[in-house]
């Protein structure tokens, strides 16, 4: 037998491996995915805590119980109050879409515009669709109230599949260098270097993005809550801070906390100061987060066009829905710095200079 074919039997079992395992390991696999995010994210500070002395075993407790302490006295001192305003909300918002409409419609008979939009047609409509939905939710519940006891093992996987999170996480913290050392003893030795510098690029990547857009969104939750809260919008503080931690996914957040906030500010209409507001609210919190947060904060760790990234969520979302909308962007960068070399070798076989794609900063 050749070399060449013992190379590529022994490539089909590793890649057949591959497929078995993460067919295997079904439910596991996403609080699989979910511990190493967590373990890429928090390894630096266990390295740091190392270089003072901290065994990581300690390490790793430590971090346990200081998140499990902040999530536990964040939820006590902001949930109740963010439950009770999210309920009201929800619950509110049948009639408040509905005096939205009308004063869409006052509007634009001011403008000399007729949209025949009529109080009890709009609330005829709205009551038939609140029937019609709550039809739907006794249908689906009864549904499945009578399969429950069917589906007992898919409820206790889920609630394992919770309980496996930190403890995989442990196991990938306490051994990361063992599985870094692992993965590169099965790259041949010559291309050891070119994985060193793909993994290099792709740290830098993942790095600059995840940790960047967790801050991000967070400062811009507190901007926008903040920022309606203070102008006198109901629900303000909790459409603001939704927004924000939504602004994780590109181009949404933001869009859909202004939706929202605008229907709230036609719905409870004291004057158009209010919509003003909204509008300074979210218009200032981006041109903070695009011109000083995010550059500071993530920086040109993407370097990916605003086009792009549109492009890139897209394709995503349209290939593995919510999932394909979270990685899309990263998963964009990293393909950008293969196509750059791909693009090289194609010019060097070629025999030709490398095209170096120029382009001018915008002022």
């Amino acid at each position: 037998m050749s070399k060449r074919a013992k190379l590529i039997i022994i490539m089909s079992f590793f890649a057949c491996t591959a497929i078995l395992v993460t067919v295997g390991l079904g439910y596991a696999l996403e609080p699989l995915l979910i511990a190493f995010a967590l373990a890429y994210l928090i390894y630096p500070l266990i390295i740091k805590l190392e270089k003072k002395g901290v065994n990581r075993i300690i390490a790793v407790t430590l971090i346990f119980i200081l998140t499990a302490a902040v999530v536990v006295f964040s939820a006590m001192a902001v949930l109740p109050r963010m439950i009770s305003d999210t309920g009201s909300f929800i619950k509110e918002l049948p009639d408040n879409s509905a005096k939205a409409l009308i004063m869409v419609d006052t509007f634009a008979s001011n403008a000399g515009m007729d949209l025949n939009i009529s109080e009890n047609g709009i609330d005829g409509l709205i009551k038939q669709q609140v029937s019609r939905l709550s039809a739907d939710a006794v249908g689906k519940i009864t549904g499945t109230v009578s399969g429950l006891f069917s589906n007992i093992l898919k409820w206790m996987l889920a609630v394992l599949n919770i309980l496996l999170i930190p403890l995989f996480f442990f196991f990938m913290v306490y051994d990361y260098e063992k599985v870094k050392e692992e993965i590169k003893s099965y790259i041949p030795l010559k291309y050891i270097p070119m994985a060193k510098n793909y993994m290099g690029r792709i740290n830098r990547i993942l790095n600059g993005y995840i940790r960047g857009k967790l801050v991000v969104a967070l400062i811009l939750g507190l901007l926008y809550g903040a920022g309606l809260y203070a102008i006198g919008l109901k629900f303000g503080f909790v459409i603001g801070f939704a927004a924000g931690l939504l602004s994780i996914i590109p181009y949404v957040g933001s869009l859909i906390g202004f939706v929202a906030a605008v229907v709230m500010g036609l719905a409870y209409y004291e004057g158009i100061g209010l919509l003003i507001g909204i509008g300074v609210v979210f218009t200032v919190a981006q041109l903070l987060e695009s011109y000083i947060i995010t550059p500071h904060l993530v920086g040109n760790s993407v370097g990916l066009s605003a086009f792009v990234i549109i492009l890139a969520i897209i394709i995503g979302g349209n290939l593995m829905g919510v999932m394909g909308i979270f990685i899309a962007i990263p998963v964009a960068a990293i393909l950008k710095e293969v196509l750059v070399d791909l693009r090289k070798q194609y010019h060097l076989l070629l025999h030709e200079p490398v095209y170096v794609v120029k382009t001018k900063k915008r002022k």
